[in-house]
C-alpha cells in the first residue's frame, strides 16, 4: 500500500513531531519564546504592525494561505537546485 519512500518520510516527520512536543514539554518559556520572536518577524516582514487588529486578520487570512503553501513546497528544493551543477538556478 505505501512505498518506502512514503513510509520512511511518514517515520521521519512523526519523530519530528514528537522531538518538538517533547521540547515544547521540557522547555514552554524557550518555546514561547521562540513562538513570540516569530510572530515578531512576521509583523515585521510584512509591516502588520502599523496595522488594525481586524486589518491583522484580513490580511493573515487572505495573503498566507496562497503565498505560504507555494513557499513552502519551493523554498526546500532551492538548495537542492543549486547544489546540482547541470540545473538551472530558478529560485
Amino acid at each position: 500500500m505505501f512505498s518506502t519512500t512514503s513510509t520512511s518520510t511518514l517515520a521521519v516527520l512523526a519523530s519530528l513531531a514528537l522531538l518538538a512536543l517533547t521540547a515544547a514539554y521540557y522547555f514552554p518559556a524557550n518555546l514561547l519564546r521562540w513562538l513570540e520572536r516569530k510572530r515578531y518577524q512576521y509583523e515585521v516582514t510584512f509591516s502588520l504592525y502599523m496595522m488594525t487588529p481586524t486589518e491583522k486578520f484580513i490580511f493573515s487570512e487572505i495573503y498566507l494561505p496562497t503565498y505560504l503553501p507555494t513557499y513552502l513546497l519551493t523554498y526546500p528544493f532551492c538548495f537542492v537546485r543549486v547544489m546540482d551543477a547541470n540545473a538551472d538556478w530558478w529560485c
